[in-house]
């Protein structure tokens, strides 16, 4: 994988450009909304995994100040240098490193504001785990967004599905929900760029979400929670 993506790099951002020309999409206009959607401070400390060429980076450092942290990694060294070829001279504190979405973070726990990933989701190898591990490195009320190629459901049977189907089997991917981490909070699932990519956008929690198993429900059942749980493990 990360052969591919260094040999890919060199002409990644005319192959990204043109692809959303043929989308009729507003490339500049629909980064700075998923940027947006970070809801940056001048002082956040972010993490983007998979950073690529910066195409969103490049936007995120203009609302980042020098008290801010910006550490951005990706399994490809081109992809890296091209990226800090962009945001070189920025006020904010940033560090690159050469990583593997689905291996371990080398990162503490409880260390960013925001974790951002956008465009490589899909080529993950493990996305549960991939997802875990930017749970344990974000703060607890702390954001993560991530997205990547999807027709939804409702564009597959149509000319348009088919066709951006048949051109790059990319887009046949599906939204991961399934690895969404029990910790995600206030989830929401955005389809931008013509509808055919997707955005995860959740707040970090702790654990599962919890509920009050001391009330006894009104009616001839009654019972709580709890005690309805453990007699449907009994059936």
């Amino acid at each position: 994988m990360a052969e591919y993506w260094n040999s890919a790099a060199e002409t990644y951002d005319f192959d990204m450009a043109f692809l959303l020309k043929t989308l009729f999409v507003d490339e500049d206009a629909e980064r700075e909304n998923i940027i947006s959607l970070l809801q940056l401070r001048s002082d956040s400390k972010v993490l983007e995994i998979g950073c690529g060429t910066g195409r969103d980076t490049e936007k995120m450092v203009k609302r980042l100040g020098k008290e801010g942290l910006l550490r951005l990694t990706d399994i490809s060294p081109n992809m890296l240098k091209i990226c800090e070829e962009k945001i070189f001279g920025c006020s904010v504190p940033f560090e690159m490193l050469i990583h593997d979405a689905s291996a371990p973070l080398p990162f503490d726990q409880r260390t960013f504001d925001v974790v951002f990933h956008f465009g490589a989701l899909n080529e993950f190898k493990d996305k549960k785990f991939a997802m875990s591990e930017m749970v344990r490195v974000a703060k607890v009320g702390g954001k993560i967004v991530v997205g990547d190629e999807s027709v939804p459901e409702w564009l597959r049977e149509t000319e348009f599905g088919k066709m951006l189907m048949a051109a790059n089997p990319r887009f046949k991917a599906t939204v991961p929900l399934d690895a969404v981490p029990k910790e995600a909070r206030d989830v929401k699932v955005h389809y931008i760029m013509n509808s055919v990519y997707y955005l995860i956008e959740f707040r970090v929690g702790e654990g599962e979400p919890k509920v009050d198993e001391t009330i006894t429900f009104p009616g001839r059942r009654g019972g709580t929670y709890r005690s309805r749980y453990e007699e449907s493990l009994k059936r």
